[in-house]
């Protein structure tokens, strides 16, 4: 608690790495439609860009959202991996999410 006895606004970014073939921006369109989102990592490394990771940020969101939030995250990736070990994502078009 800060000194006027209101909660302080506490900001947290984290960071998560995937398997090197993994496409943190395909993930970012499914995560999407179901309220998340989160940053791909390919835009924090210009140089030497790396699709594999994703930012996730939390400001000004309470504690029962970021679990809902994170929740979410962790059944869609679920989902995700799952249709990559069966070899049920089809050949199509790759879609890239705009942030």
């Amino acid at each position: 608690m800060a000194r006027n006895g209101r909660a302080r606004k506490v900001a947290c970014a984290c960071g998560l790495n995937f398997h090197r073939d993994f496409d943190a921006s395909e993930l970012l369109i499914h995560v999407r439609e179901s309220g998340v989102l989160f940053s791909p990592g390919r835009y924090f490394y210009l140089q030497n860009p790396m699709p594999n990771t994703l930012r996730l940020g939390f400001s000004d969101v309470n504690e029962r959202d970021i679990a809902r939030g994170v929740a979410t995250l962790a059944d869609v990736l679920r989902i995700e991996m799952r249709k990559r070990q069966r070899g049920a994502r089809r050949a199509e078009m790759p879609r890239v999410a705009l942030v």
